[in-house]
């Protein structure tokens, strides 16, 4: 907001697991009625809070934005649709 300067610069760093991955393991811990939310890098956890916290500390105040400048892409909303949508999707 009023950002004036004359010299921007933006880091990004993107981490993932392959689908296929988070399949597997959701379906090895619906056995023990386990489910993963979220997922998060402990490294990126470990790295990024320089203070004598327990991991577990350090993620609740990363999860609960402790980084002001950290992005979470959120699913885009997908359209309701009506009663007569629904009933000529079903036969289309």
């Amino acid at each position: 907001k009023d950002l004036k300067c004359d010299h921007f610069a933006l880091e990004i760093e993107f981490k993932f697991i392959s689908n296929s991955v988070i399949y597997d393991l959701n379906k090895v811990l619906e056995n023990y009625q386990i489910k993963i939310v979220r997922y998060i890098d402990g490294n990126y956890v470990k790295n990024f809070i320089n203070d004598d916290l327990e991991i577990s500390e350090k993620t609740h105040k990363i999860l609960t934005g402790y980084n002001e400048n950290e992005v979470t892409f959120m699913p885009k909303n997908i359209k309701k649709l009506g009663l007569f949508e629904k009933f000529f999707q079903l036969f289309s």
